[in-house]
């Protein structure tokens, strides 16, 4: 039995007494967040095999299986008592029809008392009840999606070059870094960033900052010409939402920057996926609308710095322009509807030619809401190597089951949506791929054919 005094040992990692307390009878924030708990205990192996093969810390079925357990106990200790408390008052109506005045009051009396009894015992199994099922779908939403057998299993080590695109720049000089190069033209101004927020802000200046807007006009006309509808997001969200995409907000390493408010926790968003993923939380969808497929134009927050020359200029910004691709669709389509995504960002990345590589990523690199994660990686001369450029996520039912996202399927059948999302344009660091493959020997950059009609001043030629 979980009781008021053990409140605190079930307390979440990160939320307060008063938080907790707050959010006993409200955890399903987007409504009534189903999960098939029998097919989740006769699969309970498959499922610790898949938390071990995602490196899924913290997410652990059998916790879930134990609160289950309690949960139906308890729910069959509340019929009970409901049973008796109506036996109860069927009683009590009888006993009324006694003639005698002073046996119906004898017997009224005493059954009065018992009837007292019997909704405090109410009333207290059922608080017990809000915890068990606060607990209950805590634990439940910490486990990870599945994974799509293709997906490698293990680290970073694991992920798997599917295809080289394109060709590596060839210089007959010293090439520069984009940093270098930012430097000696007044593109990029960390230290005053840096004077006002703290390090890894930056204020991006000159032609960089023409060359983000023209990255930003050319990949949403690119989205749009592919039927993607272009939408501008909140830059802020309630945490909740965070957590219903699958983000860890509230995690050790901090990644989130948290607003602290009178009445609700908020976020800066990491990236428009999640405002556009809580959009449409509670809806009923239909079938003849799908896919809804949206181009989101967004700032984006972010605490990860990195370390070392990875790190370095604009690779690891805390705050830095994205546009972001998101789609709702029905379950056999994602799997195509992923492919299409991913065929976008390469011709994209065609178009500026750029040289790049894509990777099937491995299943600790999935997060917990993908089933599947192809990453494109760009060359980076600076680094002589390939460094990150988009990202491509299915995360099938997992964030519409969250956000109770469903759609009418037929006459009434209701369907979970699946989503994906995956990057049209990271700004930063395509500007670095630019400047740094198409860099002319005096210290300049050539501006690609593709974005011309975007940009607004000349190349950078020195």
């Amino acid at each position: 039995m979980i009781n008021r005094a053990s409140f605190r040992s079930y307390i979440p990692l990160g939320h307060s007494q008063r938080t907790f307390a707050r959010n006993i009878p409200n955890f399903r924030k987007y409504g009534q967040v189903k999960f098939d708990f029998k097919k989740i205990m006769d699969n309970i192996g498959l499922i610790e095999q898949n938390c071990r093969n995602r490196n899924a810390i913290g997410a652990n079925p059998r916790v879930v299986s134990r609160y289950y357990d309690h949960y139906k106990q308890r729910r069959y200790e509340i019929d009970q008592l409901r049973r008796r408390r109506n036996e109860h008052a069927k009683a009590i109506k009888n006993i009324q029809s006694i003639a005698d005045d002073d046996e119906r009051s004898e017997k009224l009396r005493k059954y009065k008392n018992v009837g007292v009894s019997f909704k405090e015992d109410l009333k207290r199994y059922e608080d017990d009840l809000k915890i068990i099922e606060y607990n209950l779908m805590n634990e439940t939403l910490k486990l990870p999606n599945k994974t799509h057998p293709d997906s490698p299993i293990g680290d970073e080590d694991k992920n798997e070059i599917i295809f080289v695109k394109g060709h590596k720049p060839q210089f007959d000089f010293e090439p520069k870094s984009h940093l270098e190069i930012g430097m000696q033209h007044d593109l990029f101004d960390f230290e005053n960033g840096g004077k006002l927020t703290g390090s890894k802000f930056v204020f991006i200046k000159n032609q960089a900052a023409l060359l983000e807007m023209a990255l930003v006009n050319w990949a949403l006309s690119k989205a749009i010409s592919r039927g993607f509808n272009p939408i501008i997001t909140p830059d802020v969200t309630k945490v909740d939402v965070l957590e219903g995409c699958g983000f860890q907000p509230r995690d050790e390493a901090g990644q989130t920057y948290i607003i602290q408010d009178d009445n609700t926790e908020l976020a800066l968003i990491g990236t428009s996926e999640a405002p556009l993923a809580g959009m449409l939380a509670n809806e009923i969808l239909f079938q003849k609308d799908f896919p809804l497929k949206y181009a989101a134009y967004s700032h984006c927050f972010r605490k990860e710095a990195g370390r070392g020359a990875v790190a370095k200029g604009m690779y690891r910004l805390h705050q830095f322009s994205k546009v972001e691709l998101f789609v709702y669709c029905e379950p056999h389509d994602s799997d195509k509807i992923f492919d299409e995504m991913v065929n976008l960002q390469c011709e994209m990345l065609d178009e500026l030619g750029l040289h790049y590589r894509g990777l099937n990523m491995a299943s600790y690199e999935l997060g917990a809401s993908a089933y599947k994660k192809v990453d494109l990686e760009c060359w980076f001369p600076s680094k002589n190597d390939f460094g990150e450029i988009t990202s491509t996520s299915n995360c099938t039912s997992y964030q519409s089951r969250r956000f109770n996202i469903q759609y009418l399927k037929g006459q009434n059948e209701k369907v979970l949506a699946h989503t994906l999302n995956g990057t049209a344009a990271a700004t930063p660091r395509l500007i670095m791929a630019i400047i740094e493959n198409f860099q002319t020997e005096n210290g300049g950059f050539i501006i690609p054919e593709a974005l011309k009609p975007f940009y607004l001043g000349p190349d950078l030629k020195v």
